[in-house]
């Protein structure tokens, strides 16, 4: 399993298990321990470096990278650098699961910054504010509308495909279909009878009278 932990952390788990960081490793986390100091001398946020590791039952097996977690009191934010500019992304809009990125906000992207200033990172950190709480709230609708749905179907007896994303309900030779998707529910009905091709058949379908055992 993948997971966050700190660097003393990891390092009093790699002391007990004999276990040594690599050369790259070290050097790494020198720069991201200078860029998490900079960032926190011109911003008093107290930015962390972290470790990702992974765990098998209970122990850290392997280390794959460093990162730096800003704290927020409700988000998951990260301070991103590539090619000398920095970003902030918020991992926590990943957990609202009856939503996508087409239900975010569009308008008020902030820049990316070359210059680690308290503006840069105040916008930065109120754009992922707003981002999170307006996909909140689409998130919560969504999901009531599809409780609701689900509740609706109760006492029918389902079948349940693709792992209860879809299911479909067949009735005197009518078949309700329906798809979960993250933002919606989608609903089908159609013909279901198994019947043989006479013309007995037919005139009894086509004059409602014919059914289905």
């Amino acid at each position: 399993m993948r997971t966050e932990v700190t660097v003393s952390e990891l390092k009093d788990s790699y002391s007990k298990n004999s276990q040594e960081l690599s050369g790259y490793a070290e050097r790494d986390l020198v720069k991201y321990e200078e860029r998490a100091y900079q960032f926190n001398l011109y911003t008093g946020l107290k930015a962390y470096v972290y470790a990702q590791v992974n765990v098998l039952d209970g122990m850290i097996v392997e280390f794959t990278c460093w990162g730096i977690r800003i704290p927020h009191e409700y988000l998951e934010l990260y301070l991103m650098y590539s090619k000398k500019i920095y970003s902030i992304v918020d991992r926590k809009i990943h957990t609202l699961k009856n939503s996508n990125t087409y239900s975010e906000i569009k308008t008020g992207y902030p820049n990316n910054f070359g210059v680690i200033t308290l503006k840069s990172v105040q916008k930065w950190i109120t754009y992922r504010e707003m981002q999170y709480n307006e996909r909140s709230i689409i998130d919560k609708a969504n999901k009531e509308k599809k409780d609701l749905f689900l509740k609706s179907l109760e006492g029918q007896e389902i079948t349940w495909t693709k792992r209860n994303e879809s299911g479909s309900i067949i009735k005197n030779g009518i078949e309700f279909g329906f798809t979960l998707y993250d933002t919606h529910v989608s609903t089908r009905i159609e013909l279901n009878y198994k019947v043989d091709n006479s013309i007995e058949s037919f005139i009894k379908l086509a004059d409602n009278k014919y059914l289905n055992k």
